[in-house]
């Protein structure tokens, strides 16, 4: 494994723990089955952490990169929940925490974002999981081109 994949690879780690830590603390103020999901996917995030310390390989890359898709569509589900949800409601809801969300109008929707409740953690922490998953996806590209060089050099006639 090369040094640069060695440091691309801890760059990888210390980009999902940051992401988990986000994600978790998001999920004390989500509904429990959206808080069970991002748990179930921050967890498997951690499973890759040793491979990906070390320099990773294409399936530490690859789940890598599935893992953190599957915090992107756990984070638009719950966003799209609470947009279809409070544009199907005609009255806000003046109840606090995540719960409560579900029946807000759009600019109660924009107020709680503005004030924080736990959704600016996420997005923060979405958007370090859509740096992993571009990191990831260079990296498997990187992992290819090596492979399929190494593949012509053992193949070319000497």
């Amino acid at each position: 494994m090369s040094a640069r994949m060695v440091l691309v690879g801890r760059l990888a780690v210390v980009l999902a723990l940051t992401s988990v830590t986000l994600h978790v603390i998001a999920t004390l103020d989500l509904p429990l089955a959206l808080a069970l999901g991002m748990l179930v996917a921050a967890a498997a995030c951690l499973s890759c952490v040793p491979a990906l310390w070390r320099g990773g390989s294409v399936l530490a890359w690859s789940m890598a990169a599935g893992v953190n898709v599957a915090m992107l569509v756990v984070h638009a589900v719950a966003m799209s929940s609470m947009t279809t949800s409070s544009s199907s409601s005609s009255s806000s809801s003046s109840s606090s925490g995540m719960a409560g969300m579900a029946d807000m109008s759009a600019h109660d929707h924009a107020a709680a974002h503005a004030s924080g409740a736990g959704w600016d953690l996420m997005h923060v922490a979405s958007v370090v999981a859509g740096a992993e998953v571009l990191l990831a996806l260079g990296a498997l590209a990187t992992l290819a081109v090596a492979a399929l060089r190494r593949r012509r050099e053992v193949l070319a006639p000497a």
